[in-house]
């Protein structure tokens, strides 16, 4: 109810957690417990001047229908409707939910702690495997600056001959065209 029409991330009113939008799935169940608890906390934080009264009879709620999960009155038990339905007192409903919302709370408390050592687990990970990239990006680096090296001084090995061949057949050129002229 809480992120209504927002398009982006919202942050959990209670403990401010940060959500992706639309990532959360409904539990109906568990909807359906917390509903019938607030039910019985509210009709129990109640004074008797404020007591929660059956709309149909306008009698207390002391009674809660389990198959329908709802508080009812005396008179609503007697009826057809929950005639054949299990019927317990409302305090022993909300102490039941209670214990289902507590072990409930267990649960994902449990889960999230599981969750939070995979995910911290799965960063180290991620962690370590970014450290051996960037060591073999720089081995990689390294080994083809070597070959570059060794590759210019091939070059240079290879080029100096034909650079003395160049400068002898320059000279060899130069001393045919002075004794050509030499001759004349």
């Amino acid at each position: 109810q809480c992120w209504g029409e927002l398009a982006t991330d919202v942050s959990c009113p209670l403990c401010r957690q940060t959500f992706p939008q639309g990532k959360l799935r409904l539990n109906r169940q568990l909807r359906n417990i917390v509903d019938a608890a607030r039910e019985l906390l509210l009709q129990s934080g109640r004074e008797a001047a404020a007591e929660r009264l059956c709309e149909k009879h306008r009698e207390s709620l002391k009674l809660f229908c389990r198959e329908d999960e709802i508080p009812i009155c005396l008179v609503c038990d007697r009826s057809k409707r929950h005639r054949d339905h299990t019927v317990i007192p409302a305090e022993e409903a909300a102490e039941e939910f209670q214990a289902k919302i507590q072990a409930h709370l267990k649960t994902l408390r449990a889960e999230r702690k599981k969750l939070l050592g995979l995910k911290v687990s799965r960063e180290r990970r991620s962690q370590e495997y970014l450290k051996q990239t960037q060591a073999k990006r720089q081995k990689i680096v390294a080994e083809f600056q070597q070959l570059r090296q060794f590759l210019e001084e091939q070059e240079r090995l290879l080029l100096a001959p034909l650079e003395k061949l160049n400068e002898e057949i320059g000279r060899l050129q130069t001393d045919t065209v002075r004794n050509q002229r030499a001759d004349r």
